[in-house]
């Protein structure tokens, strides 16, 4: 395999963090009831590593969960990938399955008699092409460690727990941390933004929602942290993007009424931390329920109906990418006819075939603005823009909800964020919480970060997996401070 041949692997797997990304087609590996594995799927649970042509290294790295089936994480360490969920763990006889159903990549392979090689095949089924790929079992993974991921033994408690979202009749797997001091504590739950996300909400070896909860909790607040629907241990009914915010919120509020029940946990001091979609989630709840003490809004969206800052936000992708006046309105305009076509048309094969059209028929001139710049991806995949989560999404009106939130608010935006305006963002929000009545909110526009809150060089802003910072110590500091004094 050429190196030009791994430029489209990567190319086309897609990592988490990209705000509103993924192409989403499902693969679904079925077992008939009548063939009966020899082995037992135990045999699987532990680090897998392989290389593509010895110069791209893939791993898996399987376990059980909470309901006893199997289930695993991949990652491709030169492309800076990780924590990717492969939701699809199978052992028949002696044959292997590892699916990842968002991503659309599988690898099928042999175990050898000795249980420390699999021989197979890895598979990207969004351009139908396979590599040969050996997996052998190992004691470590070659992964990248990032300077700030706090590691164990840690200074406080923590335990895996399990409830159920009932309306939902989901599952939810997370881990909540306790501080090593004199109980009830104040207590946070995180919420994640697009995609499927791992409860460390896990992009390129960063691990922010590890590093968040690690120094919150060292800081005296209790910190809840969950697994997406269908990631890690928990469950979910269809595919993901089959549900929406409002479906995404409701698992939010399950886990609030579960830190309730916590002996440990002060009940009218819990509140919420969400990024960019989990800001809006967030929002939503705050705005319903005033059991919610407190919400922090790390580079949630706000302004109008968000159906149209979609377009303001590839704009600025677009300038962040380099584009000039000309080749950003070049980018504009043939954006807002490709979302006129995903939320307009209700026939979704009429959709999906114009959709492919619009791609199919860009000038030149279109052609070399969107591979200058790179806006791709994300919204902007015709998989994705058909789906319940988007198309619901774009029915939202961020001030709707931030205009009825009366707890308190620390809301926090990088200057860089490229997922949107910055300084119209946090006026919006301004704007709203003084028409709420709301006295107690802060705003913060953060110099030189980015939308993970990573200090950037704004002479040189680079991609987040290449910055070994994963969120500023300024952000934490100024997170941790504002719920202490808020909630002591």
């Amino acid at each position: 395999m050429k190196k030009k041949t791994f430029k489209v692997l990567k190319d086309t797997l897609v990592p988490f963090q990209a705000a509103f990304m993924v192409a989403c087609s499902f693969l679904f590996v079925q077992v008939s009831s009548a063939q009966v594995s020899e082995l037992s799927d135990s045999i699987l649970i532990g680090k897998w590593l392989g290389a593509l042509n010895n110069e791209v290294h893939v791993y898996y790295e399987i376990s059980r969960k909470w309901d006893g089936s199997l289930m695993g994480y991949n990652g491709i360490i030169e492309f800076k990938m990780s924590g990717r969920p492969v939701e699809v763990v199978t052992l028949v006889g002696d044959s292997v399955y590892f699916s990842e159903l968002e991503s659309n990549q599988r690898f099928s392979g042999v175990l050898n008699s000795d249980s420390m090689t699999i021989r197979g095949k890895y598979t990207n089924l969004n351009i139908n092409q396979s590599w040969p790929l050996n997996l052998r079992r190992v004691g470590q993974l070659p992964a990248i460690v990032r300077p700030q991921t706090p590691l164990s033994p840690f200074s406080y408690k923590e335990e895996n727990v399990v409830y159920e979202n009932k309306t939902a009749g989901i599952h939810l797997a997370g881990t909540l941390t306790l501080p090593d001091t004199k109980s009830p504590f104040p207590a946070a739950l995180l919420i994640t933004g697009s995609g499927q996300q791992n409860r460390d909400y896990e992009y390129a070896f960063h691990r922010p929602f590890l590093v968040l909860a690690d120094f919150l909790t060292r800081q005296g607040i209790a910190v809840l942290r969950v697994d997406d629907r269908g990631v890690g241990g928990t469950t979910r009914t269809g595919p993901f993007f089959n549900s929406t915010t409002k479906d995404l919120a409701s698992d939010v509020l399950a886990g609030v009424q579960y830190l309730k029940t916590r002996k440990e946990i002060d009940p009218g001091r819990i509140g919420l931390i969400g990024h960019s979609e989990g800001g809006l989630i967030a929002s939503i709840l705050a705005a319903d329920h005033p059991e919610i003490a407190f919400i922090v809004l790390m580079a949630a969206p706000a302004g109008g109906k968000f159906s149209k800052g979609i377009v303001a936000q590839d704009s600025v992708t677009a300038r962040a990418g380099g584009a000039n006046d000309n080749e950003t309105a070049i980018i504009v305009n043939w954006c807002k006819r490709y979302y006129s076509v995903a939320l307009n048309e209700k026939d979704t094969r009429i959709a999906r075939e114009k959709l492919q059209r619009l791609f199919d028929d860009r000038t030149p001139e279109e052609k070399q603005a969107f591979e200058k710049t790179g806006v791709s991806g994300g919204t902007l995949s015709i998989d994705y823009a058909l789906q319940p989560h988007f198309q619901y999404l774009c029915s939202l009106t961020p001030n709707d909800f931030l205009k009825r939130v009366k707890c308190p608010v620390l809301a926090l935006m990088g200057d860089k964020d490229v997922s949107g305006p910055c300084t119209f963002t946090l006026k919006n929000m301004e704007e709203m919480f003084k028409a709420a009545g709301n006295k107690n909110y802060s705003i913060h526009e953060m110099k030189n970060m980015n939308h993970h809150f990573q200090s950037v060089n704004p002479d040189n802003i680079r991609n987040p997996e290449d910055i070994d910072e994963t969120i500023s110590p300024i952000v934490l500091e100024l997170i941790s401070s504002w719920i202490n004094v808020l909630a002591p």
